[in-house]
């Protein structure tokens, strides 16, 4: 079976996206692999307040459960499961979050951040399906 090249671009163009994201911020690491669970965590929500516009609220904190098909080889990530948490509007539908296969996450350096959100990476983007 052949893939479209429209298919093809748009697994580089998310993968050169994710590799810049990744060199853009020293420690974080951009992995290969899938979802396996994303629950709702009750925390309060992370707001920012944008120049010229109301604050911005990312409602709700999930724990995303993953599991890594590959890491890069010196990043102190292994493949098998890792837990990370993500601040954002709502739940993802399950049958998108089957679709996710790459993902950027970058290390919780502080100790009771790591504690209070049960996670060790912040999940900071994930390829679109």
């Amino acid at each position: 079976m052949r893939v479209p090249d429209r298919w093809r671009v748009a697994l580089c163009a998310v993968c050169l996206g994710a590799w810049a994201i990744s060199s853009a911020a020293a420690s974080a690491v951009t992995v290969r692999g899938r979802v396996t669970a994303q629950e709702e965590m009750d925390l309060p929500p992370v707001c920012l307040q944008v120049r010229g516009l109301e604050e911005i609220c990312l409602d709700t904190w999930f724990r995303w459960t993953l599991q890594i098909d590959h890491a890069p080889t010196g990043s102190g990530i292994k493949e098998g499961r890792v837990v990370a948490a993500r601040a954002q509007h709502g739940a993802i539908l399950p049958s998108y979050l089957k679709k996710i296969r790459v993902f950027v996450l970058m290390p919780i350096e502080d100790p009771e951040a790591r504690r209070r959100l049960g996670a060790d990476y912040y999940l900071q983007d994930y390829s679109q399906p």
